[in-house]
């Protein structure tokens, strides 16, 4: 029997079996604790936890959650060495949590938290993270699709992370990120039609005014070449012959 009522609420035990090849399974019981004079139930944040006996590299090993409430559909995990009695527990998170102070621009669908015990981010191979968001929420707050993006907090800054589109169905968009570890995430779109790349404005060409100046001074006569001057001569030479020859001729 359950007689501590300081803690009141709905909660979620997971029981988690596994064999000696390695394969493992869960499965959650809720239940309810509630106080005998009533009042309000403190009811916890929802997670999802599951445990590996092992990982090995090479080998991937997918977590499904499958709860739009959380936040996330799956975690594929790979490692760079093996990993013995890795446990990764999902909570969906109410809000930023106060330890958060670093804001980032955009709207915030949801904050999730992500914890692995016995796996360190430096033996994280890789992790691909898959999520829903809701196509209500893109449409009522006017979310362009192509900006939903997974945000990781860490070492006190936000580090936006890739984040591309795999598929979608008449409720949900789906999408995967890719996450170097674990911490705090948040699921972030921004409005459509706004930017946050910075633009130069365009400029209006300049009126160009042809100026027309009158010279002050009359330029100076073209030179002759030496050769015309040669040519003028001869001709003046034969036009004063012409003329003597007619004046002498005998009429």
């Amino acid at each position: 029997a359950f007689t501590d009522t300081t803690q009141l609420g709905t909660y979620t035990v997971t029981y988690s079996a596994s064999d000696a090849a390695g394969n493992s399974a869960s499965k959650n019981t809720s239940f309810t604790v509630v106080s005998p004079g009533g009042g309000t139930p403190y009811i916890p944040p929802k997670r999802k936890s599951h445990i590996w006996s092992k990982i090995t590299p090479g080998v991937a090993a997918i977590m499904h959650v499958d709860d739009p409430d959380i936040g996330l559909k799956q975690i594929k995990i790979s490692v760079k060495n093996p990993a013995n009695s890795v446990e990764i527990t999902v909570t969906k998170l109410e809000g930023k949590p106060a330890s958060v102070t670093h804001n980032f621009t955009g709207k915030v669908y949801k904050y999730i938290e992500i914890e692995a015990t016995n796996l360190e981010d430096t033996n994280v191979e890789e992790t691909k993270i898959q999520f829903p968001v809701n196509k209500s929420w893109i449409s009522e707050n006017g979310i362009d699709p192509s900006t939903i993006a997974l945000n990781r907090y860490k070492n006190g800054e936000w580090k936006k992370l890739p984040t591309s589109k795999i598929s979608e169905d008449k409720d949900y968009i789906y999408y995967e990120a890719k996450t170097p570890g674990f911490s705090i995430f948040a699921i972030t779109g921004e409005k459509a039609g706004v930017t946050t790349t910075t633009t130069t404005p365009a400029t209006t060409a300049p009126t160009t005014t042809i100026a027309t100046t009158i010279p002050t001074t009359i330029p100076a006569a073209p030179k002759i070449s030496k050769l015309a001057w040669i040519v003028i001569g001869v001709i003046i030479i034969c036009v004063v012959a012409f003329l003597l020859w007619k004046n002498l001729k005998p009429s």
